[in-house]
């Protein structure tokens, strides 16, 4: 098995920012359009995938997705590749 780069791990980080945006744009013509739009996104199912390559059984990399802003332990990790080295870091540090 091939180890997982930080390439891939940024990529990934950034696609699903960019879903997360484009759900919250389809949520705010939904209001204002009254309409109903649902499609899946699998950013759940690339989550876990990722969390599980890397060991993240405190599912560090779901909260720094979804709860950074509102999460003080997550606020200095500012940036994908300060939470890969984090990831990475902590792997080493066990």
């Amino acid at each position: 098995m091939k180890p997982l780069t930080y390439e891939q791990f940024s990529k990934n980080i950034s696609d699903i920012e960019k879903v997360i945006k484009l759900n919250q744009h389809l949520c705010d013509m939904e209001k204002q359009f009254g309409l109903e739009l649902k499609y899946p996104t699998l950013v759940d199912n690339v989550i876990s995938l990722l969390s599980y390559i890397l060991d993240d059984t405190d599912d560090i990399i779901g909260r720094w997705i979804f709860e950074k802003e509102t999460d003080e332990s997550l606020r200095k990790i500012k940036t994908c590749e300060d939470l890969w080295e984090y990831l990475n870091l902590n792997k080493f540090n066990d």
